[in-house]
């Protein structure tokens, strides 16, 4: 669903906050409506620039999605950055194409389309300046940048509408399209991704000296891009922690402090501060005895940061009151603020380079010579080498033989095409890959569909499989427009 669509389809108020975030996150990636340092360029397209601050937005709007339901790896980051730079590349080289291909967008179809957005409009339906003010306020966005968003969406549009007339589809194809639409099939897969494989990686010493004479420039790009997230380690500490809190039909701060003191007392009198804590404390780190390891001091409170800032180790500080607690600590160990230097790192850089470097061709060779020719003798997949290599068998559940995408749960689709051949507990007779991860699979069940429907439905079908004909086609001619742009990064 376009912007557009979305912004038209929001209504009441929950509706309205996904609208709002719809429009944020397609701003991004069109890089419209964007503020701040815009200098820095990632890519450029045909010579149009692609800035680092529309990236960062468009990276960050994507991340906020993909980790609803779980927390992203490094490595998942890293994946998704490049997804989006593909996406933001592939708008702009479209948006190029319509222009020169001379399509163009009025103001009264802007205007039109303005009309269609409901927030937009009174319950007259004439348009609300003020409602429109309001919005563009809310979303950081000048009218120019709003009204140029919605033209280039329009353009993108006209431009997706004209092309898709060059397809057709006959009769014959569309009852083939239907069929392969409407066979379920049942895949079990083993995905393999090389930076899993990687950490299973072991080079010797003398793979690593050569990385490191011969890659210099790559350590040092390393090693500043990762600084501040790893190199540049703050102070931490290790404390134990007594902390009382208020109770909506408890004791006051001030009561709370006087039988906090009384605590703190005993265990400045020598009595266990670990049982103390198990006794007395009301935060959850009571279980462990109060502690708490390696504690950021800088994501400290300020209150607590200057109650532990002159402590050595094995002194308490005294009570703190905040504002809704009363806590003391008793410091276990402090690691100083330090920078490690890229000489002290540098042998784990290397390792690490070397690892990506290894893992795509050793991920495809544990595919070609140990899954694939063990599952295919055993008609099982081989659990020892999947346990030795942290993978596991996977499976698609019925779904439908054609399209969709590769994700986590669906295999890419040379590796479904091949099973729709496929006889069930076959394993399929390749290795397949898709954007560098590699996948072996084969085929469990299939379940074909009711072919009476065919001769019921006949011009459902084919209108069905003339619109997947049409959207395949302008897909193809869009990835060809990608290819033939000047792109550089």
């Amino acid at each position: 669903m376009s912007l557009l669509d979305r912004m038209r389809s929001g209504s009441d108020s929950t509706a309205m906050q996904l609208v709002f975030f719809a429009v944020a996150a397609s701003f991004v990636f069109l890089g419209l409506g964007v503020t701040g340092n815009t200098t820095t360029t990632v890519a450029s397209v045909n010579g149009e620039p692609i800035s680092a601050i529309t990236l960062g937005r468009a990276v960050e709007s994507a991340e906020r999605q993909a980790s609803r339901d779980r927390a992203m790896s490094e490595d998942e980051r890293r994946d998704l950055r490049e997804r989006v730079l593909q996406d933001l590349i592939r708008e702009r080289a479209l948006v190029q194409e319509a222009v020169a291909l001379g399509l163009q967008v009025s103001n009264k179809e802007i205007a039109e389309e303005l009309l269609q957005i409901p927030f937009l409009t009174d319950e007259e339906g004439t348009f609300d300046k003020r409602a429109y003010q309001n919005f563009l306020r809310r979303m950081g966005l000048t009218r120019a940048d709003f009204e140029e968003q919605i033209r280039e969406q329009l353009l993108v549009r006209k431009l997706s509408d004209l092309m898709k007339l060059g397809a057709s589809v006959s009769s014959t194809a569309a009852e083939r399209d239907w069929l392969e639409q409407n066979t379920q099939l049942d895949v079990s897969f083993v995905r393999i991704r090389p930076s899993a494989i990687a950490s299973h990686l072991e080079p010797d010493d003398a793979a690593i000296d050569t990385y490191l004479s011969e890659h210099p420039d790559a350590i040092t790009a390393r090693y500043e891009r990762d600084l501040a997230a790893k190199y540049d380690q703050p102070e931490k500490v290790d404390v134990r922690l007594v902390r009382l809190a208020v109770r909506d039909d408890g004791l006051t701060l001030a009561e709370l402090k006087t039988r906090l003191d009384k605590v703190r007392a005993e265990a400045e009198g020598g009595a266990d501060l670990a049982a103390l804590a198990r006794r007395w404390s009301e935060d959850p780190s009571a279980q462990r005895g109060g502690l708490l390891e390696e504690v950021v001091v800088r994501d400290l409170d300020d209150r607590a940061a200057a109650a532990l800032a002159d402590l050595g180790d094995g002194d308490l500080s005294p009570v703190v009151v905040g504002d809704d607690d009363v806590r003391f600590y008793r410091l276990e160990a402090r690691v100083e603020a330090r920078t490690l230097s890229k000489d002290e790192v540098a042998r784990d850089i290397a390792t690490a380079l070397w690892r990506e470097e290894q893992a795509p061709t050793r991920a495809a060779e544990i595919a070609e010579q140990e899954i694939l020719p063990a599952w295919t003798a055993a008609e099982t997949p081989p659990k020892e080498v999947l346990q030795a290599y942290g993978l596991s068998v996977q499976s698609t559940g019925l779904v439908s033989a054609v399209g969709g995408s590769a994700s986590l749960f669906r295999p890419p689709a040379d590796l479904m095409k091949a099973a729709r051949s496929a006889q069930p507990g076959e394993v399929l007779g390749e290795v397949f890959e898709d954007d560098g991860v590699v996948w072996v699979g084969a085929l469990s069940a299939r379940q074909d569909p009711d072919t009476a429907k065919l001769e019921e439905d006949a011009d459902e079908i084919r209108e069905q499989a003339l619109l997947r004909r049409r959207v395949a086609f302008y897909q193809a001619w869009a990835d060809d427009v990608v290819a033939r742009a000047s792109v550089t990064r």
